[in-house]
């Protein structure tokens, strides 16, 4: 059992989260923490720290004690099916090449062999904020709705002329695709594994300029990556929305298929 969160506060717990990000991007300061390799974002944490009195110890035990879904097979074909389709969309359809990115070693390939260490070090900050869409959200349009709102002022340009379209686009397609997901497989395992997967799969295999993105999901002496693959500058700014797209896809199909059964 939860308690519920009114809606004045929720306002309030959004005000504040963007108001503080988006001053710490003005001054050029991180809006994210490292303590001994954990990572903690500003807007998955402190919603919680908000609401933490609100959360019941049965809630926390039942959430990790029986996750709905968490050992079906349907909702970890999200995760791997759009990356199958856009493989197959790159390998058919664009000229994609191998990289040789620099640090192809220290980064590269150690990102996969320490998959499971940045997960570990993410899951904090990804519980914290699954117990608030809990309380928050309970429903697809709110869980999309409060996403956006927490998250919108890393999108609100500072320079227009230095704005990208593509950026806001993507990230929307990611919570409407992550909304989707946590309303049907609301399991607390599932959805840390599914945000996490997403967001590391198509920025390792495709790079990022964003030194955010490289220490939150990656290591934190770097500040961007190259990526393995390359599909020329026209196109590169298209991978990511279409990967998101594409799961976005995936989990309507699969969302509708568990709404029948």
């Amino acid at each position: 059992m939860i308690k519920n969160i009114s809606i004045l506060r929720l306002i309030l717990i959004i005000f504040i989260v963007n108001a503080a990000g988006f001053l710490l991007r003005y001054f050029e300061l991180p809006d994210y923490i490292i303590l001994i390799g954990f990572r903690f974002h500003l807007a998955a944490v402190l919603p919680f720290l908000f609401i933490i009195k609100k959360i019941e110890v049965e809630f926390l035990i039942d959430a990790f004690r029986n996750p709905p879904y968490f050992r079906k097979l349907l909702p970890f074909l999200t995760l791997v099916i759009p990356v199958i389709i856009t493989a197959a969309v790159l390998y058919f359809f664009t000229d994609v090449e191998l990289n040789d990115p620099e640090y192809f070693y220290e980064f590269g390939l150690s990102s996969i062999v320490d998959f499971p260490l940045y997960l570990i070090w993410n899951i904090p900050q990804l519980i914290m904020l699954f117990v608030f869409l809990s309380v928050a959200g309970k429903s697809f349009i709110n869980n999309f709705l409060i996403l956006f709102f927490l998250f919108v002022y890393l999108f609100v340009p500072i320079d227009i002329a230095a704005f990208s379209y593509l950026e806001p686009v993507s990230f929307v397609l990611f919570i409407l695709s992550l909304s989707i997901a946590l309303n049907k497989f609301s399991s607390i395992y599932f959805f840390i594994i599914y945000t996490f997967f997403s967001l590391w799969i198509i920025n390792l295999a495709f790079g990022t300029e964003s030194a955010r993105i490289v220490n939150l999901l990656f290591a934190s002496r770097y500040d961007s990556w190259e990526g393995f693959f390359s599909v020329g500058k026209k196109l590169s700014g298209f991978i990511m929305p279409a990967f998101f797209f594409f799961s976005l896809i995936v989990n309507s199909l699969f969302g509708a298929l568990t709404k029948k059964s």
